[in-house]
């Protein structure tokens, strides 16, 4: 499984972004280095929307709060936040610390090759995740690689060189990329590396007042029409950079580097750089509209990548909202989600305290013209070891009408052209807490043989035991 810092796959993303919050890191969420959060969090809404697919409110918001973790840290007080195949909700406050020990995860201080590497192995988490089932850790990798790859756009100079295209398949591979002076397409990228002692400038530094403002030189921006003149048509060195963090207001920007841009937030600046975080920015405009379709683009190559049906992928695009009671047709299957064997569920009928019934039997018990309305129980002492012309349910031994639970294979759909049973079925009636026998897609139904001819339908709450309640939506689809 492919791991950055166990990162990606192997759960401890949380030890990363659990960092502290003190001095001028307990900033307010909406002001921070990088898109601020309100950006951040409106574009990857807006691009998921122009995605190829339909993701719904619950899924976007997921999306959103990793994407969001990014800069503020995890919220500590949320139980089992950032667990794998977990949400992880962002903290009220700025966690400096989170971007300046990872420089690499936002483009920082030229750490544009890491990044780039950063952003493919997201990319590969995502695609293993939704295959091995683990949705919400798929979610959560998607909001970390749709921050990296805005950041690219706000932290860099790709704009100011003229750049008005994304730099879409090229951006997961800039670490093996290598161009040389002059080169027509994409410009030398910079490193935080000292070449023959010397780091290769790209910026001026001037104080205005007492703000030390930095601007990219001639070989690190596009050149003004003077520039060009001079130049008769030579073709120049073009130097791909980002600017240095510093989540304090001491400026510790190398010599002949570019700022990012600290403080402004605090109501003063120490130092003006080359981010372009919001409106105020110079540039602004053209990143965020760079970032977003980036965004979409990245959102929809991933679904074009996914190697599984469309109908076992409502888990990814359309996670149940937290605490929704689960209404099961007595017509058809209702698919719940991927369990993992072992885990264990506790399943109530009609938690409300509503008297729901379903009736069973258009035409009635053989063909009489009685349907049969029953509760969750179904119809007692009705099943096939004593009406021999059934058709044969899920659930032999059990009452016909009765609300059962099956697990079926990952790979195949129940009632579709190819053959599909279930592996294993069981009994919820009113209600059960019991270890899931199986792994696979659960399914909620009720016990007869002929579905179709049924109607009406219960509602179900599932809650996950792992020392306490917690809903379907959030359970973990992989053993720890």
């Amino acid at each position: 499984m492919p791991r950055i810092d166990g990162v990606l796959i192997s759960r401890s993303f949380g030890r990363y972004v659990a960092c502290a919050a003190f001095g001028f890191y307990a900033l307010t969420a909406a002001h921070l280095w990088g898109f601020d959060t309100d950006y951040h969090r409106d574009m990857t809404a807006e691009a998921l929307k122009k995605s190829k697919v339909t993701w719904s409110d619950t899924a976007i918001h997921e999306i959103q709060d990793a994407n969001l973790c990014m800069d503020l840290g995890v919220q500590k007080r949320v139980p089992k936040n950032d667990e794998f195949n977990e949400p992880c909700t962002p903290s009220p406050i700025y966690c400096g610390e989170c971007q300046e020990t990872r420089p690499e995860r936002h483009f920082d201080g030229e750490n544009i090759r890491k990044g780039s590497a950063w952003v493919r192995e997201l990319r590969d988490a995502f695609i293993t995740n939704v295959n091995e089932g683990h949705f919400t850790q798929a979610r959560k990798v998607l909001g970390f690689a749709l921050h990296a790859l805005q950041d690219f756009y706000a932290h860099s100079n790709w704009v100011e060189l003229g750049n008005r295209k994304v730099l879409f398949s090229e951006l997961l591979a800039l670490d093996s990329y290598e161009a040389r002076p002059g080169a027509a397409r994409y410009p030398i990228i910079m490193d935080p590396l000292m070449i023959e002692g010397k780091t290769i400038p790209v910026c001026d530094k001037a104080y205005v007042g007492k703000v030390a403002t930095y601007t990219l030189n001639q070989y690190a921006r596009a050149r003004t029409p003077e520039e060009e003149a001079l130049s008769r048509g030579s073709r120049p060195f073009y130097l791909l950079t980002t600017g240095y963090f510093a989540p304090t207001a001491i400026d510790l920007t190398p010599e002949d580097k570019c700022a990012h841009g600290c403080c402004q937030v605090i109501k003063f600046n120490t130092n003006k750089g080359i981010g372009k975080d919001n409106p105020s920015h110079d540039g602004f405009r053209d990143a965020s509209s760079l970032a977003l379709d980036h965004s979409t683009q990245f959102i929809d190559s991933l679904v074009d990548q996914l190697n599984r049906p469309p109908e076992t992928l409502q888990d990814l695009y359309n996670p149940r909202a937290p605490g929704d009671p689960i209404i099961v047709p007595a017509a058809s299957r209702t698919r719940f989600g991927s369990v993992n064997q072992g885990d264990v569920y506790e399943f109530r009928a009609n938690p409300g305290g509503e008297n729901l019934k379903i009736v069973w039997g258009r035409t009635g018990l053989f063909g009489l013209g009685n349907p049969i309305y029953c509760g969750p129980e179904g119809t007692p002492g009705v099943n096939p070891s004593n009406h021999s012309l059934w058709v044969t349910p899920p659930l032999p031994e059990a009452n016909i009408g009765a609300l059962i639970a099956s697990i079926y294979p990952a790979e195949c759909t129940p009632g579709g052209q190819e053959p599909c049973n279930p592996i294993e079925s069981f009994l919820i009636g009113t209600g059960v807490r019991r270890p899931m026998p199986a792994s696979g897609q659960l399914f909620l139904l009720v016990n007869d043989g002929v579905l179709a001819n049924n109607s009406g339908h219960f509602k179900v709450a599932v809650s996950t035991v792992r020392g306490e309640s917690r809903p379907i939506a959030q359970v973990r689809a992989g053993g720890r």
